[in-house]
């Protein structure tokens, strides 16, 4: 009976012991190899965990990447073994280890009972600075995208729609056409040598 007691209060202990979840605090992040250095909490019970994958929504050709700061919480994960082969591609398990505080994942944006979310549109998917002041809405009946200045970068861009308005003022900063024409403005040259006016 004795041993049946020892064996039941062993098994006890090794589960207290065990690590599967845990909130933490973002002490740094790296954003060149996406990991951080994480203090699970409350940090008077635990000591600060390093270089931990972040979690963020990827596959082979896209990813959504969200900067981690110093002072988020985030949620840590710990493997039921030993991860650190399968981190390298490595389909494999080095050791015996389970639970380890060392193969943790971080997955971030957890939100505290005291905050609350400015979401643009709570029925639609929201990508947005965390005031709200810049923000991509996607919903059924369109996409809005709204900030204080936007940058549309390419070597070709196409508009298409059977209605376009533009609303305020327009600066071109190279040459303009128009059906394959050059369209001319105020302070060009004429073909006579006048300008514009």
């Amino acid at each position: 009976m004795k041993n049946i007691n020892e064996y039941f209060n062993n098994m006890r202990a090794d589960i207290d012991r065990m690590n599967i979840c845990k909130i933490a605090k973002v002490v740094k992040f790296y954003p060149e190899t996406n990991k951080a250095d994480v203090l699970p909490l409350p940090s008077s019970d635990n000591a600060m965990v390093l270089n931990v994958p972040v979690a963020h929504i990827r596959s082979q050709g896209f990813f959504i990447y969200t900067p981690l700061k110093a002072g988020d919480k985030v949620v840590l994960l710990f493997a039921d073994y030993d991860t650190d082969s399968i981190l390298f591609d490595v389909d494999d398990v080095a050791t015996e280890r389970a639970h380890d505080v060392s193969d943790c994942v971080c997955i971030g944006g957890l939100t505290l009972f005291n905050e609350q979310l400015k979401v643009k549109d709570k029925e639609a998917l929201c990508v947005q600075s965390i005031d709200g002041t810049s923000s991509v809405v996607v919903k059924d009946s369109g996409i809005e995208v709204e900030s204080k200045d936007i940058k549309i970068k390419g070597s070709n861009i196409a508009i298409e729609g059977s209605k376009i308005d533009i609303l305020g003022n327009i600066t071109l900063n190279s040459l303009a056409t128009y059906k394959g024409s050059e369209i001319a403005v105020k302070g060009d040259s004429t073909s006579d040598g006048a300008v514009i006016k």
